[in-house]
């Protein structure tokens, strides 16, 4: 029931509804068995409760070190990303940066394709919002490269449109034209509507 009740939770988050996941976060914690779940679910109700950014990073190290000694990749590829979203309102750029790295590399290696494609798109966003668009390209480009996204060709042409509209942002038409083509023959050949 707790890990029924924290993924509850953790979708509730992703939509936004901050409220019903502190209450699933905290009942989650209530009926957690062990200490190291009572402590993650407890330390995320903190995290999205406290306005304090200093308290959310507190609460998301502390699920850092957790997730780190019960070796949950998952987790703590989550918590590396929510922790560069606390850098990102503390203004430290270079740690958000390292730390969306860190959990892009984890996600990768817990082979959970989604969670990687949801923090590639993070990364990318990050560089996209900071300017640095040649890091923007670099990081989707890596994507693509990636077995989980040439092994899907649905997601390739997507993840190939966002590297196009990225080099429309950078102000490089061609590039985009180039990109846009590519995802339109892939888009034909495998039957996707664009």
């Amino acid at each position: 029931l707790e890990l029924v009740t924290r993924k509850l939770a953790q979708s509730q988050e992703k939509q936004n509804k901050i409220t019903p996941a502190i209450n699933n976060y905290s009942r989650a914690a209530e009926i957690s068995f062990s200490k190291e779940s009572r402590s993650m679910n407890s330390n995320d109700a903190t995290r999205l409760s406290s306005p304090s950014q200093e308290a959310k990073a507190e609460a998301i190290q502390s699920n850092i070190d957790i997730s780190r000694k019960e070796n949950e990749k998952a987790d703590l590829a989550a918590s590396y990303s929510q922790l560069a979203d606390v850098n990102i309102q503390q203004n430290n750029i270079p740690q958000a940066e390292q730390n969306l790295k860190s959990a892009y590399q984890l996600s990768k290696v817990q082979q959970a394709p989604q969670q990687s494609l949801e923090i590639n798109q993070k990364l990318t966003n990050f560089y996209v919002d900071n300017k640095d668009f040649d890091k923007a390209i670099a990081a989707k480009k890596k994507v693509l490269k990636e077995d989980f996204v040439k092994d899907d060709s649905q997601t390739k042409v997507e993840q190939i449109q966002e590297l196009a509209d990225i080099y429309i942002k950078k102000n490089d038409p061609k590039s985009a034209i180039e990109e846009l083509k590519n995802a339109y023959g892939i888009a034909l050949e495998k039957g996707h509507t664009l």
